[in-house]
């Protein structure tokens, strides 16, 4: 009896925990496949979409994308942020979501659909399949970046003690120093605590001259994850004072290192090397086998990691397949001159939710 193949739009909170379960458990799937992350969006004039290809009932393959309309107008921007999964190109899933997908931009009056190539840049197997399909113009949608960049410490089938062993001298005395500076370990957050890490979180952006995620992006990351199990909110604490904390979000055998800040009063016991540390023990723990500091944002942040010997990696830069040229020249002109304001009033939106 043949096989009963079927591409179709998730459409329920079971279909998008199936997705996410899907996800978790192929290896190097990226988080900003998983719905719970595409939902944090939502607060910021993005609607999230997942497109399974099932087969007897069983998720297989499949893409999540987000889609923002133009105000006023009837159309739309997509962004597929590394995806579809599995990104192998030769598998008839990948074809089948890709027509659907392209299908799903025409009905919906797309001016383009820009993706992230979830390929690394020393292969493109990948990227000259997308060419051929039409993604063969530059990124166009530059108001925000949907992606990473690999950081990665390698896990598998290492002990604490080999781990331990691959970082250099200096961050390995500093995690010895960390664990004798009485600090006390938390992982369990209410209201009150999941506030109080944001705020902490937020300051210390603004002080580093960003911003930080919006809190109700975050929170919406937070709702989704944590009763399934897929997020770890570590925190260092002195006494009844909030030390540190780092935000954990665990997909595609990938513990990702998604948020974090520390009090610089507290930086000569080095909160951070405790908390990274212990993030690593719990990804050990739960039988991850990479560790992802993700990104290097400034020689700061890029020297601590480097302290870890990461292997860093990077992404194909995003393409796009351009559906109405005019619009999209349009728009894009319109986003270079207009991005400090749309960041303003998408963050607006965001506190507003």
């Amino acid at each position: 009896m043949p096989d009963t193949v079927v591409v179709r739009l998730c459409a329920s909170e079971k279909d998008f925990a199936a997705w996410d379960r899907y996800v978790f458990d192929l290896p190097g799937a990226h988080f900003f496949q998983t719905y719970g992350w595409l939902h944090s969006y939502q607060s910021m004039g993005f609607t999230p979409h997942v497109l399974v290809c099932e087969i007897n009932g069983v998720i297989r393959a499949g893409v999540g994308f987000l889609v923002t309309k133009l105000p006023w107008l009837p159309w739309r921007i997509f962004i597929i942020p590394h995806g579809p999964l599995p990104s192998i190109p030769s598998l008839q899933s990948w074809s089948l979501l890709m027509a659907r997908l392209d299908e799903i931009c025409v009905e919906s009056r797309a001016i383009y659909a820009q993706v992230y190539p979830h390929e690394l840049t020393e292969n493109s197997v990948l990227l000259s399949r997308l060419h051929e399909i039409g993604f063969t113009d530059p990124p166009m949608f530059g108001s925000h970046r949907f992606s990473s960049t690999p950081v990665t410490v390698d896990l598998a089938g290492k002990s604490e003690a080999e781990v331990l062993m691959t970082f250099r001298p200096r961050t390995r005395q500093y995690i010895r120093k960390s664990l004798s500076s009485e600090f006390e370990l938390r992982t369990t957050a209410d209201e009150a605590t999941f506030h109080k890490v944001y705020e902490l979180v937020a300051q210390q952006a603004m002080q580093k001259g960003y911003s930080a995620r919006p809190y109700a992006s975050m929170r919406s990351t937070w709702e989704w994850f944590a009763p399934k199990g897929g997020v770890s909110l570590m925190q260092a604490w002195w006494k009844d004072t909030l030390v540190g904390a780092i935000y954990i979000l665990y997909t595609g055998q990938t513990a990702y290192y998604l948020a974090g800040a520390f009090r610089r009063e507290f930086s000569e016991r080095r909160p951070a090397e405790f908390l990274h540390w212990h993030a690593i023990l719990e990804a050990m723990k739960r039988r991850v086998a990479t560790y992802d500091l993700v990104n290097t944002v400034s020689s700061g942040v890029e020297q601590f990691k480097r302290g870890f010997r990461p292997m860093e990696q990077s992404w194909h830069a995003p393409r796009t397949k351009v559906y109405r040229p005019f619009l999209a020249r349009a728009t894009r002109a319109a986003e270079k001159v207009l991005k400090p304001i749309i960041r303003t009033l998408v963050r607006y939106q965001a506190d507003r939710s």
